[in-house]
């Protein structure tokens, strides 16, 4: 029963029978059978439709049973309800029109539908993609080049300096580079991964067992930190003489829970507590991406100086000519094959991470568009031919009076209606599809993809906006009276 009448009336639910006495009540019938013997009224939709929240709800609740088709109706006819909205102008006649359409092509909807889901969602992400690398290259690359002399027999002989002094007496290097500034990552063989986690070790070793928490974790000192972070433009960071921070812009979080509860390290037999409760941003080697877990930065007497250390240079070019900067590539290449040292430059930083965006960009980009055009086409055809069906209609609004600019409106919204009802529920769908993108474009450090989507959402509007007019234009042409 629904109380005072206000009942929503679709064809699986076609009658209701007033009880004797109690004018309030009724009871539906469904199909072609009543539930009672009793007399049945014909429902007068016009008369007794009342829009209530029960209503809204009753038809959420019915929805996949119904189907689309019987959906679109349904919402056809509460509108048809709405005496001042149905019978205002040819809204009758569009409501009409838009009806036969849907009921006819809801598995092409559904299809189109999909298709602009995935262009919305591939594209977006395409141009985050693009976007992201082309900045992160500067923040996470700010120098020029990076050199790092890990610790062996020979390695070992040289200090911080005596490298900086044979890179700028070099013969080829000399005068070409500037900004040289080394410092030194240590290691303490006691302090692990594992025992930088503190208690949250046993935690982590559960969720994530795949993880080495036996590597070392590379420790800085102070002064080593503040004079990188000048060069890399890193905020400086200040300790007292048992604290420590921990440098990290990759799974950052993780740490963030250690230093949150206060964990304290013993470093070279020294125990030090936590000096913020958050990681500082920021890393030791360059690259396309954040990628640094973490490393420790104490104060400067707490480091072993007889400790295994590797040493890292960053350094500038200073010329800009592309066949200088490649012999001085080949240069530092022969350096570090001499001796147990890597080499990167942000030249081939850019041209790995253009390399993997062009080839994401152009697929994205080719799919998308297709999806978008093959879309929009179905949709124009299928609005074209049902124009010329229709043609005769309206030559018969002509007959009995009613004026070409209304046509042409009634015609437009016909058009609008066709046009972006697939486009709306492809929005809500792809409000939730992109929630997974950012998922996974999460492991690639990307982390705000509405500039992407703004883009997209501009590109598709205007690519669906030409077709929409382009088939508007056409149906005018169709219809014009001969």
């Amino acid at each position: 029963h629904l109380i005072g009448g206000s009942a929503i009336i679709y064809k699986p639910l076609i009658c209701y029978r007033r009880h004797k006495n109690n004018a309030g009540n009724c009871t539906l019938v469904t199909g072609n059978k009543k539930l009672h013997s009793d007399y049945i009224t014909k429902i007068n939709i016009q008369n007794n439709l009342k829009i209530r929240p029960e209503t809204i709800r009753f038809l959420w609740q019915e929805r996949k049973k119904l189907g689309l088709r019987n959906t679109i109706g349904l919402i056809l006819r509460v509108l048809s309800g709405c005496h001042g909205a149905y019978y205002k102008g040819l809204k009758t006649f569009i409501f009409k029109q838009i009806s036969s359409k849907i009921n006819t092509m809801v598995i092409s909807i559904s299809m189109i539908c999909i298709m602009l889901f995935f262009t919305l969602c591939l594209l977006s992400s395409a141009f985050t993609i693009k976007n992201y690398f082309n900045n992160s290259i500067n923040k996470y690359a700010p120098v020029d080049f990076e050199m790092i002399w890990y610790h062996d027999s020979n390695n070992d002989k040289l200090d911080n300096q005596e490298i900086v002094n044979l890179l700028y007496s070099d013969l080829v290097l000399k005068g070409n580079i500037i900004n040289l500034v080394s410092v030194s990552e240590y290691y303490d063989d006691e302090f692990l991964y594992k025992e930088s986690l503190g208690d949250y070790y046993s935690e982590l070793v559960e969720r994530y067992p795949l993880i080495n928490y036996q590597a070392n974790v590379g420790i800085m000192t102070l002064t080593d930190y503040n004079k990188m972070a000048d060069l890399l433009k890193f905020d400086r960071v200040k300790l007292g003489d048992n604290e420590y921070v921990i440098v990290s812009n990759y799974e950052e979080q993780l740490y963030n829970v250690v230093l949150s509860r206060g964990n304290v390290i013993k470093v070279f037999n020294h125990e030090l507590i936590p000096a913020k409760e958050e990681c500082v941003e920021g890393f030791s080697k360059i690259g396309g991406n954040p990628s640094n877990i973490g490393f420790i930065v104490v104060p400067d007497m707490v480091i072993d100086s007889g400790a295994d250390k590797d040493i890292l240079v960053f350094g500038n070019y200073s010329v800009m000519d592309k066949d200088v900067i490649e012999k001085l590539d080949n240069r530092f290449a022969d350096i570090t094959e001499k001796n147990n040292a890597t080499f990167d430059t942000k030249n081939d930083i850019r041209m790995a991470a253009t390399g993997l965006s062009s080839i994401i960009t152009f697929i994205s980009l080719y799919l998308g568009i297709i999806f978008l055009i093959s879309s929009s086409a179905i949709l124009a055809l299928k609005e074209l031919s049902d124009c010329l069906d229709d043609k005769n209609k309206y030559k018969i609004l002509r007959q009995i009076g009613v004026s070409e600019n209304d046509i042409n409106k009634s015609l437009f919204k016909q058009t609008l209606i066709f046009f972006m009802m697939p486009l709306l529920l492809a929005i809500v769908h792809t409000i939730f599809g992109l929630k997974f993108c950012v998922y996974i474009l999460n492991s690639l450090g990307v982390e705000n993809i509405l500039s992407g989507s703004v883009v997209t959402f501009m590109f598709l509007i205007f690519i669906y906006g030409i077709y929409f007019i382009v088939t508007y234009l056409c149906n005018k042409n169709i219809i014009r009276d001969e």
